[in-house]
C-alpha cells in the first residue's frame, strides 16, 4: 500500500500550468476550440472553456511550449466533467491519454 504523506491524496501530483490550448471534439467537424489550462497531471487536465464540451467527448488537445525550441504537448483526453460558470464558461476536467 502507498504511504501517502501529502494533503491530497492522488496518485499524481499536479502541476499548476496556466496556458492556452487549442482542441477539436474527436467525431465532429474539425473546429478547433481553444481553452486555457488550470493544471496537470500524468493522468489528467483542468481547463476552462467557452465551448460547452458534454461528459464522455473525446477531444485532442494540443498545448504549445513557451519555448519554442521545444515541441508541443499532445495528447487524446475523455471529459470526465463539465461545469458551468457565471460568465458563460465552463470547467472542464480531462483524463489524458499522452500521444
Amino acid at each position: 500500500m502507498t504511504d501517502y504523506t501529502y494533503d491530497e491524496k492522488r496518485n499524481f501530483a499536479r502541476m499548476s500550468i496556466d496556458t492556452q490550448i487549442a482542441y477539436t471534439v474527436k467525431g465532429s467537424s474539425d473546429t478547433t476550440h481553444h481553452g486555457t489550462s488550470h493544471d496537470l497531471s500524468a493522468t489528467g487536465l483542468a481547463m476552462t472553456t467557452d465551448y460547452k464540451l458534454a461528459v464522455g467527448d473525446e477531444i485532442e488537445i494540443v498545448m504549445n511550449a513557451a519555448d519554442e525550441r521545444l515541441p508541443p504537448f499532445v495528447a487524446d483526453g475523455n471529459v470526465l466533467r463539465v461545469v458551468k460558470n457565471d460568465n458563460k464558461t465552463f470547467d472542464v476536467s480531462i483524463s489524458l491519454t499522452v500521444k
